[in-house]
């Protein structure tokens, strides 16, 4: 074999000789080769370590520019990269919408918006950030700690959303119906019904709900849509707010009866109670002071009226059975029969029904002439007239003036809407006076109209203001029948005065007149109409002699009349009381009075009066006889007076009783 080949053949297995060299490191050497034979396991050459040196820095190829290196977009998104750091209020308020829907309108489309931002925010801002947008807005960061809640609250607080908590209460308000109960007092009660219940019935109707009053406890139940409830609390609430209440001592230190507190209550609009003798509680809202001091008058004109004697005693003209007439023999027997007055009775007269007595059988075709025919003249009622004090006899000598109206016998305000009378059955005036004695009824007369005076001509009149005081003496109830120490101020304004003003060219006329006055009330079963009787006995008061409280309101109210500037304004009230020569006199009335003056009859006048207290008005006809000794007199002021009672009275219409004017708008 050639060398060469051996040579090959070694080259060929010098990887099997390292691998067995590594196998058996423990042998012993190999033997040595054959000379001429190349030594293939020699030991490999060390390298030598170069040094190294730095190398030269990558030669900078510029890129090629593009056409989004000019673009915003690079600027905006370095802007971005260099201050992620930092957010700024301009960061968030690009996502503030310019406007959102009304929830009250649309609820849905609302909460839908509400939804959608909140979510926008969360997504677009970290917790952090969101929190930093708190401390910019100078919003102090919720209890709970959410993304939610950090965006929620910069909508509402610094973007002025509705809440949407309180957007969802509101719409379940405006859609759920409930029931609700407010504790009330007895005169919160009273002022939130007002007059006639006219105040809650306003203000169910403008709140849509149903209202209930309970008894035990006193309370109010409504019933409607929550939020119309949430309303009516409120109102409440401030209602109760807004009322005031003071102590009132009554000048006749007497005390009101239940009935005559609710008649005040009603008719001044102010809650009364008593609390003690003489000594009542007012109870009235703080933006109508008026109402107290109606209260207060109200309650001493009442307790004054209650107390004082009557001063009345009550006559009966009964026609004996044995008169005959054209339509056949008379019938004595009479009856109580129900009555409807056309004009309120007076606001100090609390009554259930109210009855006047009428003969049997009576027909109200019968004219003028006929009642007379029946029953005869006033002159001859003297033979045939009924007492019920058996003190009177001569209707001749008592009285100097009639009034036409209706004398009506009334029941207990318990018995209202009942109209039984309170003597049931027919009975003959004798027997109706007997029971009468025993079992006091009350009664009042009704002024009326006749309606033959309703069509007068009305040239010849004048305006007047009049005040009437009566004196109060406890001593004086003992005698039922003692005539009332009065004192009547009259103001005239002369022909020519309107509702404007006075003619200041004139002097006003005055006078004041003080003395003793009663009444009659005159039974007249057979005639449409009753009468009361009046005589009084009367002086002239002298200017400086009046009271001081006296001088002082006529000296304001000339001022006012005269004024053509309307720079003064008119006296607010008239005195209430005030001591003359040791009586104390309190107000029975404030009116003012249109009167109208006949043209055939100078001793007939028909009065229109307007209660300034409480704007009730009345109308009254009035026939005088200054010398009932004089037989031509006497005879003429009769059948003024029969014509008069046998005529039917005129019906009017119930009065307007918010009318507040000085003077009546017209004699009706």
């Amino acid at each position: 074999m050639s060398i060469f080949r051996i040579g090959r053949h070694v080259r060929l297995c010098r990887p099997a000789l390292v691998f067995s060299r590594q196998y058996a490191a423990s042998a012993t050497l190999p033997a040595s080769f054959p000379s001429g034979v190349e030594n293939v396991e020699q030991e490999p050459k060390k390298k030598k370590r170069k040094t190294s040196r730095p190398k030269a820095p990558p030669k900078e190829i510029p890129e090629p520019e593009t056409v989004l290196d000019n673009s915003p977009v690079h600027s905006h998104l370095a802007q971005i990269a260099a201050s992620k750091a930092t957010v700024t209020l301009d960061d968030i308020e690009r996502h503030k919408p310019a406007r959102h829907a009304n929830p009250d309108r649309d609820h849905n489309k609302y909460t839908e918006e509400y939804a959608t931002l909140q979510d926008l925010l969360s997504k677009s801002f970290s917790q952090k950030q969101l929190r930093e947008f708190l401390r910019l807005y100078g919003l102090k960061p919720p209890q709970i700690k959410s993304k939610a809640t950090f965006a929620s609250l910069i909508m509402e607080k610094a973007w002025n959303y509705p809440p949407l908590d309180e957007v969802l209460r509101k719409n379940r308000d405006r859609t759920e119906s409930t029931s609700e109960t407010f504790q009330l007092e007895p005169h919160q009660s009273f002022l939130l019904l007002g007059k006639d219940g006219i105040n809650l019935h306003n203000l169910a109707r403008k709140h849509q709900l149903q209202v209930a009053f309970s008894a035990k406890p006193l309370s109010l139940t409504a019933t409607g849509l929550r939020a119309n409830l949430q309303a009516l609390g409120e109102y409440i609430t401030e209602f109760k707010e807004n009322i005031r209440s003071e102590t009132f001592n009554i000048p006749t230190q007497m005390s009101l009866r239940p009935e005559q507190l609710q008649r005040v209550s009603r008719t001044a609009g102010a809650f009364t109670e008593n609390c003690g003798d003489g000594q009542i509680r007012i109870s009235y809202k703080a933006d109508a002071p008026k109402a107290s001091l109606l209260a207060k008058r109200h309650a001493t004109r009442a307790s004054c009226e209650s107390s004082l004697p009557s001063g009345v005693d009550l006559l009966a003209s009964a026609t004996p059975t044995s008169t005959y007439t054209s339509t056949g023999p008379a019938n004595s027997l009479c009856s109580l029969y129900p009555f409807f007055s056309a004009r309120t009775l007076p606001w100090t007269t609390e009554v259930g029904g109210a009855f006047r007595l009428r003969r049997i059988g009576e027909l109200s075709g019968y004219g003028s002439t006929e009642h007379i025919q029946r029953e005869g003249p006033l002159s001859s009622i003297n033979t045939h007239l009924t007492s019920l004090s058996n003190k009177y006899t001569d209707i001749r000598s008592i009285f100097q003036s009639m009034m036409m109206g209706h004398v009506l016998l009334t029941t207990p305000p318990k018995a209202r809407g009942k109209l039984a009378p309170p003597l049931e059955g027919t009975l003959p005036i004798d027997d109706v006076f007997s029971w009468l004695r025993p079992n006091p009824c009350d009664r009042v007369f009704i002024p009326s109209l006749p309606s033959m005076l309703s069509d007068q001509d009305s040239a010849r009149q004048r305006l007047l203001h009049r005040l009437v005081y009566r004196v109060f003496n406890q001593q004086s109830s003992s005698n039922p029948l003692q005539p009332l120490k009065t004192m009547r101020f009259e103001m005239v304004l002369q022909p020519g005065a309107s509702e404007e003003g006075v003619n200041i060219d004139e002097p006003l006329v005055h006078r004041c007149l003080i003395g003793e006055e009663s009444t009659i009330d005159l039974m007249l079963p057979e005639r449409p109409m009753d009468i009361q009787i009046s005589a009084s006995k009367t002086s002239s008061l002298q200017q400086e002699q009046w009271p001081p409280e006296l001088t002082s309101y006529v000296s304001e109210l000339e001022k006012y009349i005269r004024d053509e500037t309307g720079e003064q304004s008119q006296p607010e009230t008239t005195p209430l009381n005030f001591t003359h020569n040791g009586d104390l006199y309190i107000l029975n009335s404030s009116a003012s009075v249109r009167q109208l003056l006949s043209e055939t009859d100078p001793d007939s006048v028909t009065e229109s009066l307007l209660d300034l207290e409480n704007n009730r008005k009345t109308s009254e006809c009035k026939v005088t006889c200054d010398d009932p000794s004089s037989d031509a007199k006497w005879n003429k002021f009769v059948e003024t007076c029969d014509q008069l009672s046998s005529a039917i009275p005129k019906i009017h219409p119930r009065e307007n009783s918010t009318q507040s004017r000085m003077f009546p708008d017209r004699l009706d």
